[in-house]
């Protein structure tokens, strides 16, 4: 999301894609790196796709905690053996440009509903 396409491919990055488009051809001459959020839904994606990979090896980060429950399914679906690591990289964050990012969370914030008088300036929520 911070990054054009042509900076990625600056970078040595060749090839990207969502793992919940269905229509992707197997390329098993690449190597497969995916950084998700571990949703139910995004698990079960990388489940579906260990069960028929479509890149000889794969190197898989989460950007937050998983749940043990949720890796051993991801290993009973790797009949393959093609998952070479697994991680988790505390980033549970979306990024809008280089320098800005959001948590993407409903309601984290308080609302003050009177104004608030702080060294005579006046803050209302």
């Amino acid at each position: 999301m911070v990054y054009t396409q042509s900076e990625i491919l600056q970078k040595e990055v060749y090839l990207f894609e969502r793992i919940d488009s269905f229509n992707r051809e197997p390329m098993k001459h690449l190597k497969a790196i995916c950084f998700l959020r571990p949703t139910k839904e995004n698990v079960e994606y990388l489940i579906q796709e260990l069960r028929r990979p479509k890149y000889s090896i794969y190197f898989i980060y989460f950007s937050n905690v998983i749940s043990k429950s949720d890796i051993k399914s991801l290993a009973e679906a790797d009949e393959q053996e093609v998952v070479a690591e697994v991680q988790e990289f505390y980033g549970d964050y979306i990024a809008v440009n280089p320098h800005v990012f959001s948590l993407n969370l409903l309601g984290c914030c308080q609302v003050w509903k009177k104004p608030l008088l702080l060294s005579g300036v006046s803050f209302c929520g």
